[in-house]
């Protein structure tokens, strides 16, 4: 398991009794302990709500695809 670090893309990887859905993403602001606080954002990156969410139910999103290189192959 990835450590999740603040400002890291994490997703939801199982749904809540607060409502929050599986596959949901957002933004780790705050870790505290076992818990991590999630900024969830709209489209135009309004903040929809601060929750707090246990570390167990996130995952560190990668945000390149498996095996790509971010350097340009001559």
């Amino acid at each position: 398991m990835v450590e999740i670090k603040e400002l890291d893309l994490v997703e939801v990887t199982e749904d809540l009794p607060n409502g929050i859905v599986e596959g949901a993403q957002g933004v780790a602001v705050g870790i505290q302990g076992d818990s991590c606080t999630v900024e969830f954002m709209d489209g135009q990156g309004y903040t929809i709500g601060l929750i707090d969410i246990p570390k167990g139910c996130l995952e560190v999103v990668n945000l390149l695809p498996s095996g790509a290189s971010v350097a340009r192959e001559d």
